[in-house]
């Protein structure tokens, strides 16, 4: 990993799906806050407990300082990212202890400091809806940050549609391709093993216009959701580098498609990576 990631992860305390925004600098553990509650992790260990909400307008309220944050109306805000539409309705299910459904696009933001694989392919990337108007938004060098409200939303009813969609194997490429392009950089390796594993799968192999970062409410289903993610993780190793970026992409499209991952995602490979695993692993004992 070459260059920091904001990346986004679901919350344990308040249950938010992606409601934690996490830094991801090379050689150092994660640093994640929740834009709800506010518990803070180092590491994965909880440095500081988020608020234990015991009111409805307590909820209320801290989706109205995140909503603030990002510069939305609260109600647009909630209406657009939250499955449950309002904000009354998110505040019981988080007072209930219930999962919060988010439509908050995590793939965006791991590509947000990253060119989506143009300097590293040396092709052009197709724009995004919206990138013109945020192009000078001054994310970190990878072009616009994503919009708190992205465009490519899909509504409940267009995702229900989507999953009933017949089974398309050229999701098996793209969903390659992302997964090659997120540490930044594609290596002959990664190439040859994207290409084996098009041709294992019935997927066709990617043309120019496959290689960006492709999100999993943009694709329907492959053939084989468990085979692919399986040939994903192989492409992601393929370089002999696991990296944070390529296991976020993974967990993604596994999620989507209800497919269950091992943990780690991304084993250690060479000698050095198990050495250096197994001696970390005692002091976790």
């Amino acid at each position: 990993m070459s260059l920091p990631l904001q990346v986004l992860s679901d919350c344990l305390a308040c249950r938010v799906e992606s409601g934690v925004l996490e830094l991801v600098l090379p050689n150092q553990p994660a640093v994640g806050t929740c834009r709800l509650c506010g518990q803070a992790s180092e590491g994965g260990v909880v440095r500081r407990a988020g608020t234990r909400f015991r009111t409805a307008s307590e909820v209320v309220a801290a989706l109205g300082v995140w909503a603030a944050s990002e510069g939305e109306p609260p109600e647009r805000f909630v209406a657009a990212n939250f499955g449950a539409g309002n904000a009354e309705a998110v505040a019981a299910i988080v007072l209930a202890g219930g999962r919060v459904e988010t439509s908050f696009d995590v793939v965006a933001w791991l590509f947000r400091t990253r060119t989506m694989g143009a300097m590293a392919l040396g092709g052009a990337v197709a724009a995004e809806p919206g990138d013109e108007a945020g192009s000078e938004s001054g994310s970190g060098g990878g072009g616009a940050g994503p919009p708190a409200t992205p465009p490519t939303l899909a509504a409940p009813e267009a995702r229900a549609a989507r999953r009933e969609r017949v089974a398309d194997p050229l999701a098996v490429t793209r969903a390659l391709t992302s997964t090659a392009l997120a540490d930044g950089r594609v290596e002959a390796a990664e190439r040859a093993v994207l290409a084996q594993a098009c041709t294992r799968l019935g997927a066709p192999q990617p043309t120019e216009e496959d290689w960006r970062a492709w999100r999993p409410n943009e694709l329907g289903f492959p053939p084989d959701p468990e085979a692919t993610v399986r040939a994903m993780i192989a492409v992601a190793l393929a370089d002999r580098v696991p990296d944070v970026g390529e296991a976020r992409v993974i967990r993604e499209f596994a999620r989507s498609w209800r497919v269950p991952l091992p943990e780690p995602i991304l084993p250690p490979t060479t000698l050095g990576q198990k050495a250096v695993a197994a001696w970390l692993g005692l002091f976790a004992r």
